[in-house]
């Protein structure tokens, strides 16, 4: 139970970020709580959020905002944590994270 504190406690912000952006701008569809018992990847107690199609462009600024949410939250983000929406960019767009970060901290 402790560990599933400190992965909520480490990842909250960061996820939540990615929430309120996808929430502000329509996109998501349902969202869902996946505890350690049932995450696929291994993963104790994630949030998946299910926006109805492939992720795109229009969804950056979303994954920007996990960052934004770490900047707001803590006042710094941890690399580990954005590596992966960071990738995802990259391959959506080909862009970097931090090309949609002011559009993510404004919209969060």
């Amino acid at each position: 139970m402790q560990d599933l504190i400190t992965y909520a406690h480490d990842t909250s912000a960061h996820e939540c970020g990615h929430v309120v952006v996808l929430f502000k701008t329509g996109r998501f569809v349902d969202l869902n709580f996946l505890s350690h018992k049932e995450a696929l990847n291994g993963s104790k107690g994630v949030f998946e959020v299910n926006t109805g199609i492939a992720l795109g462009e229009q969804d950056c600024v979303a994954l920007a905002a996990g960052m934004a949410g770490e900047l707001v939250d803590r006042g710094e983000y941890d690399s580990e944590h954005v590596r992966d929406d960071e990738q995802q960019i990259q391959r959506l767009v080909g862009k970097t994270l931090k090309d949609f970060a002011t559009q993510a901290k404004k919209r969060y």
